[in-house]
């Protein structure tokens, strides 16, 4: 829960501003009670060294790893700003004759009286709870301009059912710019200085949110046009797509404004995996579930099919989305099929026609996400750049850096896998913010990776999915095969009758899951065996660029696991003696640093 901090000597007074500034503490307490790294700093009197006298803002919000934002509560209404006119940067209320600064020269202000900082993580937001956003719309420009309302919670925020999300939004998104323009380090230096001088005495725990401050920054700050969302496997890629979706939707909901969202992947299972995922944020969030139904989730191929449906509905072909763009040389796709919100994902894995279809479903002013990450490019045909894809990545490609799924060890032998074709890391190198050198590990010691060489692999597996139950739930593992190995699969099921599915389409959450190395991607488990690791670059084509896209699998097998993956094979040979040999030189290693 959010820690409040205030004063022991605050004396409550009994007037309409305090009233109003307790009811906008009771809903930022409601908004973060989730969030045991934020804290809420209740009418402050902060000591400004530079100018040797106090500061006294109504509230300050600080959260680790984010930035803090200054709040400023008022009891203002339709009535008394309808009466003001701004004068050199202040507001002016003509009747009175009193004046109020800018918030935006206040944040200045109050950080030169704190500290010299190069990058600012300093928000603010206006408290307006008797202004409505009706009101708000009746205003003079010059007003609105000064309380721009990205940055007001107004009366229909306070509503008891929302007003946990909308404060969110207004919290976050004041600080949204500093994500896209300064360096993460930078605004983490600075938080420290800001944090001993706000709270010399307080330590303030990191908390476990659906959303991190990265994810959660990029969510309010795309508002039109695009962005480019790279991570590696289990950086939050698709958690971020996924809290856009909820955003919009709630969005869409509370302003009764019909908003077409459209979430697109590649897989069967993921569209399965998604639809799950946003069930539970909505259960966690305890958000209004009617949102979901604003949220269509599709494969690339089956939505091509529903529009090649409506548009030519005799014709009849095994390829919808190779058929589609072809007719949309001539046509333009139905208005009924165009988005306000498109989110992709995993849109590495697409090729580059493909984005024809993107372009189309788009409208004037349609927000659009991509998550994608190159090193798990697995398929053929799919080696474009974004400068040919009509969707320009300068300016516009954010990185997520920090890795949630896999543990520190895993990860480690995961990149290493990669780095055995020095060709392959040249070439993401030419990426913009190339990823592999920069991770940030959330556990960087934890994690088992073990090789089994077998002459027996069904037997050995069968062996260690036995011992795996004995520590997790079935659902929390995951098995995967080269290829689709139906022996293999009925082996298991004969083992472990009601306890193993291989519906690679629609994944269980209380049966081991087997599925093969190219069907994985996006999916995650406690435990992972890899069966057949050994026979990885068995392929007729042996062109280095075909090793090159098998190696990448490999490496989607591997961070599949978040806790154990083992590994098995018949031989030392292929991609199971390069893992062997990583292994051991990291055991090396290890026992050099004891």
């Amino acid at each position: 829960m959010a820690k409040i901090f205030k004063h022991a000597d605050l004396i409550p007074e009994k007037t309409e501003s305090f009233r109003i500034e307790r009811l906008a503490l009771d809903k930022l307490a409601k908004a973060f009670k989730n969030d045991e790294d934020v804290v809420i700093y209740f009418k402050p009197v902060i000591y400004a060294p530079k100018w040797g006298k106090d500061i006294a803002p109504d509230i300050i919000w600080f959260k680790n790893g984010v930035g803090a934002v200054l709040i400023e509560v008022k009891a203002w209404d339709f009535k008394f700003l309808r009466n003001c006119t701004v004068e050199r940067g202040r507001l002016k209320h003509i009747p009175s004759g009193k004046t109020f600064s800018n918030p935006l020269y206040e944040v200045r202000r109050f950080l030169e009286g704190l500290m010299d900082l190069g990058g600012k993580p300093l928000g603010w937001v206006f408290f307006l709870p008797n202004l409505s956003y009706r009101d708000y719309f009746l205003l003079p420009k010059e007003i609105k301009n000064f309380l721009p309302k990205e940055r007001v919670i107004f009366q229909e925020d306070y509503s008891a059912t929302t007003s946990k999300e909308l404060i969110r939004e207004k919290i976050f998104g004041s600080l949204a710019e500093f994500y896209e323009k300064i360096p993460q380090e930078v605004i983490n230096e600075n938080l420290k200085k800001l944090k001993k001088i706000l709270f010399p005495y307080l330590e303030i725990p990191q908390s476990e949110n659906i959303l991190d401050e990265v994810q959660e920054q990029l969510l309010y700050a795309l508002t039109k046009g695009h962005k480019i969302v790279r991570g590696g496997p289990g950086s939050g890629k698709t958690v971020t797509l996924l809290g856009k979706a909820i955003h919009e939707a709630l969005k869409s909901h509370l302003s009764e404004r019909k908003t077409s969202i459209l979430f697109l992947t590649y897989t069967n299972a993921l569209v399965s995996k998604i639809r799950r995922d946003l069930e539970e944020i909505v259960h966690k969030r305890e958000l209004p579930h009617e949102i979901l139904d604003l949220i269509k989730v599709r494969t690339l191929h089956s939505y091509a099919g529903s529009v090649l449906k409506q548009l030519a509905p005799n014709i009849r072909t095994k390829e919808p989305l190779e058929t589609l763009l072809g007719l949309l040389k001539e046509k333009d796709i139905p208005e009924e099929f165009k988005v306000d919100v498109l989110l992709v994902d995993e849109t590495q894995d697409f090729r580059l026609p493909w984005f024809e279809l993107i372009h189309k479903l788009k409208k004037e002013n349609s927000i659009i996400a991509f998550g994608v990450d190159e090193t798990q490019r697995i398929y053929e045909d799919t080696n474009w750049k974004w400068k040919d894809t009509g969707f320009d990545a300068r300016g516009r490609t954010i990185i997520l850096r920090k890795i949630y799924r896999s543990s520190g060890k895993i990860l480690d032998t995961a990149i290493e896998f990669l780095k055995r074709d020095p060709v392959l890391i040249r070439q993401l190198k030419e990426l913009d913010n190339y990823w592999l050198d920069k991770v940030e590990k959330v556990s960087p010691f934890e994690g088992r990776v073990e090789v089994r060489i077998t002459e027996k692999p069904y037997i050995e597996t069968a062996n260690l999915l036995k011992d795996l139950l004995k520590r997790y739930r079935p659902g929390e593992i995951l098995v995967l095969t080269p290829t689709n190995w139906d022996k293999f699969n009925d082996f298991l099921n004969k083992k472990f009758p009601n306890l193993i599915n291989t519906d690679k389409k629609d994944l269980a959450t209380d049966k081991v899951n087997i599925t093969t190395y190219f069907s994985s991607k996006g999916l995650e488990a406690k435990a992972t065996i890899i069966v057949g690791f050994d026979k990885l670059f068995n392929w007729k084509d042996q062109r280095a660029e075909t090793l090159r896209r098998l190696r990448r699998v490999g490496f989607v097998a591997l961070t599949r696991g978040q806790k154990e993956v083992y590994v098995i094979g018949t031989e030392e040979k292929g991609a199971l003696k390069e893992l062997v040999e990583i292994l051991n030189t990291q055991k090396v290693e290890n026992q050099s640093h004891l």
